[in-house]
């Protein structure tokens, strides 16, 4: 599989990274779906902290992806913070 991506801009170098925040968003929202008494994401959980810094890990991806695109900026790491919310 290429680490090129469809917007023609190569992300191997965090490509561990953002598939582990794939991996976990895409199992938060499978949960999601199928357990109706799972906490609301505004609760302060361990999953819907850890669910939050991946979907903004996956936000900040995608948003440098559209902007190297369209050529307004260069391509830059996503941010390796911690969960501020």
């Amino acid at each position: 599989m290429s680490a090129v991506s469809s917007f023609s801009t190569d992300i191997s170098a965090d490509a561990d990274e953002i598939g582990h925040a794939y991996r976990v968003a895409f199992a938060y929202v499978s949960r999601k779906m199928n357990d109706p008494f799972m906490p609301p994401l505004w609760v302060s959980t361990r999953q819907n902290r850890e669910f939050r810094r991946c979907k903004r890990l996956l936000d900040e991806v995608v948003l440098q992806l559209i902007e190297a695109r369209r050529g307004r900026t260069p391509p830059t790491p996503p941010s390796k913070g911690g969960d501020n919310n």
